[in-house]
């Protein structure tokens, strides 16, 4: 049985990425197309199919495709009112513009599902990128600690037989194991990750204002580059190096007359390393709830949009020397959208089981 062409869909609350796959096997599968866009769904909800629309009509100009992987962490934003609303509704979106006979959605027990399934437990459907990702990792590392810096958040997720084997399934079960850490490369506010950083007035105290995100310090850091700003601004500017000055001498009250550039990015500094810290707090907590199965010094596999300076650095806060980095094992510029890539993988080896057993009954 050769190849078959299969399309994985992330649907995030920020950010919706895409991957057009010709999947064999998990360590055999060619990624011919991907692309991540800036979608707030808190803003552009009602935008929501026509922004399908037009995914699914440019693929399709390209190629033909047999089966769509869908997998969600939408359902959190707060347009809507529960998960379940939100799973509903963007799932119901995404069959009426794929078609529901083509469209399979990523459950919380590692199974892909039809909408007809998802609607009678719509929850299975939620915060399901990461098991997605752990289930690709696992093709190439069987036992591992995974880590997955986002734009957003950052996934610890330990793999134990290729499988993930998290203690936590939902999001509250998995931010308590330390399994999720709700900071990201972009858009986790500042003032969530400090209380009080260096000036030359003293340790001063930061303001609860939205005013510098993330991507504010790795840009300053040069961590990223402007491109890969791809989200919204605290003030409406457009990313720059000095705009992003601007924004973090706000967070203590201060503007570029006050603060001097070195000192500015001697906050950035600060903020880096506590920031680190937290994901370094994760993965002690993962480690030691899993060190007699994975031992007290596992392979970290480390990928994802910040994966290189925050995910590979955390292990080595602690001392970790198996590091592998998992852009080695796909395209680099795939890499950074490996969680659609995993749901097309998965999508392609339920079809591909599904023509054997109809091969095997014919």
């Amino acid at each position: 049985m050769g190849a078959i062409r299969v399309l994985g869909l992330d649907i995030g609350g920020a950010n919706v990425k895409m991957s057009f796959v010709s999947f064999n096997e998990w360590q055999d599968f060619d990624v011919f197309y991907s692309g991540s866009w800036y979608f707030p769904f808190w803003v552009k909800k009602l935008l929501f199919r026509d922004f399908l629309e037009n995914i699914r009509k440019g693929i399709e100009l390209k190629e033909e495709w047999e089966g769509l992987g869908v997998t969600l962490t939408a359902e959190l934003a707060d347009c809507f009112q529960t998960k379940r609303e939100g799973v509903l509704q963007i799932a119901r979106r995404v069959c009426e513009v794929f078609g529901k006979e083509k469209v399979f959605f990523l459950t919380v027990d590692g199974k892909m599902v039809s909408l007809k399934e998802l609607l009678k437990y719509p929850l299975k459907g939620a915060a399901t990128n990461w098991i997605g990702t752990a289930f690709l990792i696992g093709s190439r590392f069987p036992n591992c600690i995974m880590i997955d810096v986002g734009s957003t958040t950052t996934d610890i997720v330990p793999i134990v037989e290729s499988k993930p084997f998290t203690k936590g399934r939902t999001d509250p079960e998995r931010l308590v194991r330390g399994e999720l850490i709700y900071t990201g490369v972009l858009r986790t506010n500042v003032a969530s990750i400090v209380q009080k950083v260096p000036t030359s007035w003293g340790k001063c105290r930061v303001s609860s204002e939205l005013f510098a995100i993330t991507g504010d310090i790795h840009l300053v850091l040069e961590n990223i580059e402007v491109g890969d700003y791809n989200v919204d601004t605290p003030d409406g500017k457009k990313p720059s190096f000095n705009s992003a000055l601007t924004r973090i001498a706000r967070v203590v009250c201060a503007d570029k007359e006050m603060l001097s550039r070195d000192q500015i990015v001697n906050i950035a500094h600060f903020i880096y390393e506590k920031q680190l810290q937290q994901i370094v707090e994760g993965l002690e907590q993962v480690i030691e709830e899993n060190k007699d199965i994975l031992g007290v010094s596992p392979k970290i596999v480390f990928t994802g949009f910040g994966g290189e300076f925050l995910g590979k650095e955390a292990a080595k806060c602690l001392g970790l020397n198996e590091l592998y980095d998992f852009s080695n094992f796909i395209k680099k510029e795939t890499n950074v959208v490996s969680t659609s890539v995993a749901a097309a993988c998965m999508v392609g080896e339920l079809l591909k089981k599904i023509k054997r057993i109809k091969k095997a009954e014919s």
